[in-house]
């Protein structure tokens, strides 16, 4: 058998190995712990950049996008003064298409339409004219006030028939 002490002594050596041990697990759980915040952090960072990014990217698409449509707003304003409605209309209507919930788009491609039925209602063409008159009814929003001159176009077509 054992002597006491050498029991002791192999009592304090395997509480020191044991010591040791849960001293290197506890830092490998350290090491480990450390990593994955590092990895977390770095993912989070990466996914804050991409999202600024991604805003600069819509800011971007928005400037252009409301430059397009004052550029194309002026054209349209010298195609209407020109009265050359057929290309008044596909310069607007081609707007509307990218900008379909944009009021002021809307508002101007029915003031081209409008015009156009009042040129063609002038030139005795009736049909085409009344055909104006709808689209720009049909462009407008339900709230607008330029609804009441195109009725009244219609209106006063419909007297002339």
């Amino acid at each position: 058998m054992y002597s006491s002490d050498t029991q002791s002594e192999t009592r304090d050596s395997i509480s020191l190995l044991q010591s040791d041990i849960d001293a290197e697990a506890c830092s490998n759980e350290y090491e480990l712990g450390k990593e994955t915040l590092i990895t977390e952090v770095e993912r989070l960072q990466d996914e804050q950049m991409i999202a600024e990014i991604e805003h600069l990217k819509i800011e971007e698409l928005e400037i252009e996008l409301s430059q397009l449509k004052w550029c194309s707003l002026y054209k349209l304003q010298q195609l209407l003064k020109q009265q050359n409605f057929p290309h008044a209309i596909a310069s607007i209507d081609s707007l509307a298409q990218r900008l379909p919930n944009d009021t002021q788009v809307r508002e101007w491609q029915a003031r081209a339409y409008l015009g156009w039925g009042r040129k063609l209602s002038k030139e005795k063409n009736l049909k085409k004219a009344r055909n104006c008159f709808n689209k720009a009814l049909a462009v407008l929003p339900n709230s607008n006030s330029s609804r009441s001159q195109i009725q009244q176009e219609i209106h006063r077509l419909n007297e002339l028939c």
